[in-house]
């Protein structure tokens, strides 16, 4: 199902839409760590195509919406979270209030974020995307896989446990 679409014309023509269905949207109630990420390989016309999902507590990713949207900016991810929070509060008839974003270092998801849910609550980055861009920059080679291991063994260090 079609959640919300918007169609603009300043300075170019442009469209958001943002799909789920109602067992997706429940999906979305049940947890309160919300993951989001874009990708361009979808679509021919290089639209960013967005995946919104949650974890369970075995760690299973289970989608909760897809948005496809003009480009990566806060009004796009307000768009996407917005819709995101119509359906699932249209459907549950409660406030929807995810309380952990999980999402690669990109301002434009965290503004988007915040516009919609406001500001009360924990950004967690994904660690396929920090590992990512630190093995782009790493400039020491004799000392490039020491460095990843590193970065790997710091994911087992204690932290703050998020429920």
């Amino acid at each position: 199902f079609v959640v919300k679409y918007y169609f603009g014309a300043t300075p170019v023509q442009f469209v958001r839409v943002f799909m789920n269905t109602r067992h997706l949207r429940t999906m979305a109630m049940c947890v309160k760590h919300l993951h989001i990420d874009a990708t361009y390989r979808l679509i021919i016309e290089s639209y960013p195509v967005v995946e919104v999902g949650v974890t369970d507590t075995a760690k299973k990713f289970h989608i909760c919406g897809v948005a496809v949207i003009p480009s990566e900016t806060t009004d796009d991810y307000s768009f996407v979270f917005q819709s995101l929070r119509k359906g699932v509060e249209n459907e549950m008839k409660m406030k929807y209030q995810p309380t952990y974003l999980v999402a690669d270092c990109a301002l434009a998801i965290t503004s988007g974020f915040q516009n919609t849910f406001g500001i009360d609550f924990k950004r967690v980055y994904c660690y396929f995307h920090v590992k990512k861009v630190y093995k782009k920059h790493i400039k020491v080679r004799n000392h490039k896989n020491a460095l990843i291991k590193d970065i790997d063994d710091s994911r087992l260090s204690p932290s703050q446990e998020i429920n």
